[in-house]
């Protein structure tokens, strides 16, 4: 049997919240657009509603070319994620790569960023949410369902079959209480944060590991 070595990407291997820094990124580096980003930001600043404000964050962009897109999240992946990623964890990924393990990234951040991760570290596939494309035209907005909660572990399944793998000698790195559906999929549990303590959510069989 093979080992999958499962790892949840914002603030796990990398420290912070990319999807934010997405949405930052664009507003800062899109020269045209000028007003539809004001009005957005207008809008934005009264949304508290996490996927209405995702959406209107989104919305200055539509009709940009799917090419355009990819360009603004890879220059994004390099220039902003890349230096930010947590080193004990990318040495954590190297080990299990070392090993054998199968690497799996899942994230709810996007896959138009994400995929170039497999450039760099030996990450064997990308599970991500995705943004949404009319054609080769941005839609202004995410691809439903997003890849967050039980929709990790349903994209886990359906795009790995896991028959070829021990899953309970598999092993998951995530820092959220929202990926409980997906941490209890597998034997080794491993919840990571900077705290020294561990949080409250913890289940007697995890693990905690402080980055």
């Amino acid at each position: 049997m093979k080992y999958l070595a499962i790892f949840d990407y914002c603030d796990t291997l990398f420290d912070g919240q990319s999807l934010q820094l997405f949405i930052d990124y664009l507003f800062s580096h899109t020269p045209k657009r000028k007003w539809r980003k004001f009005f957005a930001t207008l809008q934005l600043r009264n949304t508290h509603e996490i996927r209405k404000y995702k959406s209107r964050a989104f919305a200055p962009y539509r009709g940009l070319p799917k090419a355009a897109m990819i360009k603004y999240a890879k220059d994004f992946f390099y220039t902003v994620l890349w230096p930010k990623h947590h080193d004990r964890m990318l040495q954590r990924l190297k080990e299990h790569h070392l090993r054998g393990d199968i690497i799996i990234v899942i994230s709810g951040g996007l896959e138009e960023y994400l995929q170039f991760l497999i450039k760099e570290i030996p990450v064997d596939r990308v599970i991500s949410s995705r943004l949404l494309y009319h054609g080769e035209k941005f839609a202004g907005d995410i691809k439903e369902p997003e890849c967050l909660g039980e929709e990790k572990v349903r994209r886990l399944y359906e795009e790995i079959d896991m028959s070829d793998f021990d899953c309970t000698k598999s092993t998951i790195y995530s820092d959220s209480q929202s990926d409980i559906p997906l941490l209890n999929q597998f034997g080794n549990a491993v919840v990571v944060g900077k705290s020294p303590q561990a949080p409250d959510w913890l289940l007697p069989n995890y693990q905690y590991l402080q980055l």
